[in-house]
């Protein structure tokens, strides 16, 4: 659930900096510059062998894992 949060917290500062809608959709490669990497550098990624879906602006971010799991989703 951090890494959704992280995404979450970075897809609002790129929307805020880039004077983007809400509406809005945003992509890995416009948040990474305000996400946390790994030391490798890669993007978060689910610990557990979910994948994210960033979406638009006014959505949370999800975990394909959610549907089945209540801690891979934000509240």
């Amino acid at each position: 659930m951090n890494y959704l949060r992280e995404i979450d917290a970075a897809k609002n500062e790129w929307a805020l900096k880039n004077g983007k809608k809400t509406e809005d959709a945003c992509t890995e490669a416009d948040i990474r510059p305000y996400v946390k990497l790994d030391a490798n550098g890669n993007f978060p990624r689910c610990p557990d062998g979910g994948v994210y879906t960033i979406g638009k602006i006014d959505e949370n971010p999800t975990c394909s894992l959610g549907k089945t799991n209540p801690l891979h989703v934000l509240p």
